[in-house]
């Protein structure tokens, strides 16, 4: 079997105790069917404790899901994180005892095309530190394991998972092409993605020939009102995050003012992108776009929507930029790479971390004027008129 994994990978290791964040509180934890089997038969305090804290939740007939989970304690942490920030399971039980999500967050793995793929999420502020950190361009690592993807794919299947690795590997190409600003570089995976799907819909993406990029004609909304569509679509998020509601509480005191909200979101958007533009900003927000790409695109390989995949992708980094510009704006002008993960980081949490959150994004995505194509290279292009008039 191919593992593959970008190549900052390789250096990343779980700092523990010494972490300044968690793992094991904000979002929901939940059971393997192995690991909750293991547990009823845990003896003593322990096994006592174990069942206790284990909740059953409500799943359709045709839900896929975990069936179990831990209640969380009432500030979101998981009841088994003692106050040295350290896992009793781990202590008293040992590693063998943690669930699937307890042994591998912050990884992501992805199985398709008898490969598969490793992610270390944002969500971890070490992780945060490699993804940002890197100066030079990610390249991904192949190497190759015993054993197989744990289920069985169709000629078709794996036709299909080819495909999509080699326009997901474009895309990452495309926007880590430095001969280009970066915003150029997602409006060019914009217009290959529409290439892309138009090829997907017609059923020749098996031989769609040369990509010639075609400029997509944004929409005639303001950066301040498309911000706002954006604003509504993430306050309806399940909040998973105590911090997320607060940095989200916070922009819509600020920019949703009736009065001067849009003036001050411009006033600030400006200062923030001219300052990103002086510094290793655009090598960030290369980074923020690369990463996406590579933990989201090619988990279309399912229904094949390139497209709406790529329109969450910008969606998720014009957000995260949002995000930046406010807390970049009571920063007083200083702002380095530690601030721009960690705002990053709130994102990666309240959304990749639920399920639902991600559906309904998708959703969003799939059907809201504010998510089409013109509605994003306008943001897009919003941004890059702020580099040139800097």
């Amino acid at each position: 079997m191919i593992v593959r994994y970008p190549d900052y990978y390789e250096k990343f290791a779980c700092i523990a105790g010494a972490c300044e964040d968690t793992c094991c509180a904000g979002w929901e934890i939940d059971l393997d069917e192995e690991t909750y089997e293991a547990y009823q038969k845990v003896t003593g305090p322990m096994g006592e404790r174990l069942r206790r804290e284990i909740k059953e939740y409500e799943l359709d007939e045709d839900e896929v899901y975990e069936a179990h989970g831990f209640r969380l304690c009432p500030d979101g942490r998981c009841p088994f994180l003692n106050e040295k920030n350290l896992c009793d399971i781990y202590r008293e039980l040992g590693e063998d005892a943690l669930s699937y999500v307890c042994t591998h967050t912050p990884r992501n793995y992805l199985e398709y095309g008898g490969a598969k793929e490793i992610a270390v999420s944002i969500s971890c502020p070490e992780a945060g530190r490699l993804v940002f950190g890197q100066k030079e361009p990610v390249k991904l690592i192949e190497t190759q394991e015993e054993g197989e993807i744990s289920y069985e794919e169709t000629t078709e299947e794996v036709q299909e998972a080819e495909f999509i690795k080699t326009v997901r590997d474009r895309v990452m190409d495309m926007l880590q092409d430095r001969s280009e600003p970066i915003e150029k570089r997602i409006l060019s995976m914009l217009s290959y993605a529409q290439f892309v799907q138009q090829h997907i819909n017609d059923g020749t993406w098996a031989d769609m020939g040369e990509w010639q990029r075609e400029t997509i004609q944004p929409s005639q909304e303001s950066a301040a009102r498309l911000m706002e569509c954006r604003m509504k679509s993430y306050s309806q998020l399940d909040s998973i995050n105590e911090r997320w509601e607060k940095v989200l509480s916070g922009m819509y005191e600020r920019y949703m003012q009736p009065e001067n909200g849009a003036l001050v979101y411009e006033e600030d958007w400006k200062k923030f992108r001219t300052y990103l533009k002086n510094g290793q900003g655009e090598l960030w927000l290369e980074k923020l776009a690369v990463y996406l790409v590579y933990m989201c695109l090619a988990r279309c390989v399912d229904g094949m929507d390139f497209l709406n995949e790529v329109k969450f992708i910008v969606t998720s980094y014009e957000m995260i930029q949002d995000m930046e510009c406010f807390s970049f704006a009571g920063k007083q002008g200083m702002y380095d790479l530690e601030d721009f993960s960690y705002m990053a980081r709130i994102y990666a949490k309240e959304v990749e971390h639920s399920q639902d959150n991600l559906c309904f994004l998708a959703e969003e995505c799939l059907f809201e004027e504010a998510y089409e194509l013109s509605s994003l290279a306008r943001g897009i292009q919003e941004m890059e008129k702020v580099e040139k008039n800097s």
